[in-house]
């Protein structure tokens, strides 16, 4: 059977392949979890909403129309106040 050659790799060999985008250290995954939750509740909830749907949508399309797809959504992103609002307040944060 070709499943009974395949081996396991390591959280750095993942890592390396590109396989997963972070390896938090023994003991730290709680607090890995909580930064990465932090960054995602700095976005603002319609552009994550939007990228929610296009993951899902991008599963099943090809590549030409995932890019169209996501440059509308991008487009309508800009009818909300969001992208400006958050904008603003990079712009106007403490240096």
């Amino acid at each position: 059977m070709a499943g009974d050659d395949a081996e396991n790799i390591d959280a750095a060999t993942a890592l390396a392949w590109g396989l997963v985008d972070v390896v938090a250290p023994d003991g730290g995954l709680d607090a890995a979890v909580e930064k990465t939750v932090a960054a995602l509740l700095e976005c603002g909830p319609e552009a994550l909403r939007a990228q929610k749907a296009l993951f899902r949508q991008w599963e099943e399309l090809p590549l030409k129309q995932s890019v169209d797809l996501s440059i509308g959504v991008f487009g309508r992103s800009f009818l909300t106040d969001e992208p400006k609002r958050l904008m603003q307040a990079f712009i106007d944060r403490k240096r």
